[in-house]
């Protein structure tokens, strides 16, 4: 009689178990069968910066310093020299292009610009032009860190232009940017090493057109 007694105990106590645990109850031990939580999608939309974009159509504006050498081949009493003198300049200038987001932390995608290399002579024939690749890391939601490089040309002659950058998510349709490129003219060169490359350190505002 003591086991019989002891036998519908437990089954008694097991029911219960199973009950509770039907309508909703946690059991205390820990086991694999237990619901564990979703990990967190790799690609976020951000609160403030609205649904995650893949494709990204841009334009924007840009103003700058321009620093450099300016060297001239000169020949006097056939004694041929390339003197260089400083050639620093105010540039401005446009610039669009398009940004592949394919998860949130990579990106990349291709720009071109035009600007005035000299905005004190605003002549329309001294410009600095590029078609540039874009690639980076998002290290958050709104900063994004990259390299760029590609063909440059300055007015009559050109060569390969490359720089970095960093840009911040002002919101969902606008950033601001900084970034600094060296172009790589195919120019003059004196004895010593003078060129008349530039190198162009600028600010810039984009507008999201999608």
């Amino acid at each position: 009689m003591k086991r019989l007694a002891v036998s519908l105990a437990v089954l008694a106590l097991c029911a219960t178990s199973t009950g509770a645990a039907d309508l909703g109850g946690k059991p205390k031990w820990p086991g694999p069968y237990q619901r564990q939580a979703p990990p967190p999608s790799f690609v976020e939309d951000d609160p403030k910066l609205g649904e995650f974009k893949v494709h990204n159509w841009y334009v924007g504006a840009f103003g700058g310093y321009s620093w450099g050498e300016e060297c001239t081949q000169i020949e006097v009493k056939g004694v041929v020299g390339f003197p260089c003198g400083s050639d620093n300049t105010i540039t401005a200038g446009l610039y669009g292009g398009y940004l592949w987001r394919p998860n949130s932390v990579f990106g990349a995608g291709v720009e071109v610009d035009y600007g005035l290399r000299d905005l004190g002579t605003f002549d329309l024939g001294d410009y600095l032009a590029s078609a540039r690749g874009r690639a980076g890391l998002y290290l958050t939601t709104q900063i994004f860190l990259y390299a760029t490089g590609g063909y440059g040309r300055r007015a009559d002659r050109g060569g390969p232009v490359w720089g970095g950058g960093i840009e911040y998510a002002l919101s969902k349709r606008a950033s601001a940017r900084f970034e600094v490129l060296r172009f790589e003219h195919d120019g003059v060169f004196t004895a010593t090493g003078g060129d008349d490359n530039n190198t162009v350190a600028r600010a810039g505002l984009s507008v999201m057109l999608n």
